[in-house]
């Protein structure tokens, strides 16, 4: 049984850390849809074993040589999103926003930090939603940072050309290999 909230539309400026008490599990309890009452991600369909998949993460991840040493904010103690892929197999997993309407603003602008650090990272792909298509807006490719200790890098997507109607956003990570998790934070 699964209870969770109609969320409605929420409106523009809004931010998510991903540090609220209603974020979870950890990375390792691996879950197949829902990870608070307003965000959904789908795993991997991809492959045998333990999916790929978006899972929330404080510290490191549980993986030597991949994934940052905490979250993006200054004293990295927050929670952080990953799609685990050292103990994982297939191709991509999936999170999607809930819905956003930004009409309002003049200059709409979607950010977000992203720890891309692995040998085999695979890429970050960005798309708007607007409720009949997928648009992609931004595609971030290969491994962004040489360790875990590297700061956390900024995204600013301009959205002028798509603030008529509310939509939400998708973040897909494409795995690369056994060293690629990929994260995100900051939204």
């Amino acid at each position: 049984l699964n209870f969770c909230t109609d969320c409605g539309i929420f409106t523009a400026p809004y931010a998510e850390t991903f540090d609220g008490t209603t974020w979870g599990p950890t990375a390792f309890v691996y879950f197949d849809s829902e990870l608070d009452n307003c965000w959904d991600a789908t795993p991997s369909t991809q492959g045998a074993g333990t999916v790929f998949k978006w899972v929330v993460d404080n510290g490191t991840t549980a993986s030597f040589s991949t994934g940052p040493n905490g979250d993006a904010s200054s004293a990295g103690t927050g929670n952080y999103l990953y799609a685990e892929s050292t103990y994982s197999t297939g191709g991509i997993a999936t999170l999607y926003t809930p819905v956003i309407d930004f009409s309002g603003l003049t200059k709409p602008t979607l950010s977000f930090a992203y720890h891309m650090y692995g040998s085999s990272m695979g890429d970050l792909y960005v798309s708007y939603f607007n409720g009949t298509s997928y648009d992609t807006i931004h595609v971030i490719t290969g491994q962004q940072q040489t360790g875990s200790g590297q700061a956390w890098r900024m995204a600013y997507i301009d959205l002028s050309n798509y603030n008529a109607d509310p939509a939400s956003f998708q973040f897909v990570a494409d795995r690369g290999g056994f060293y690629s998790d990929l994260a995100i934070d900051e939204v």
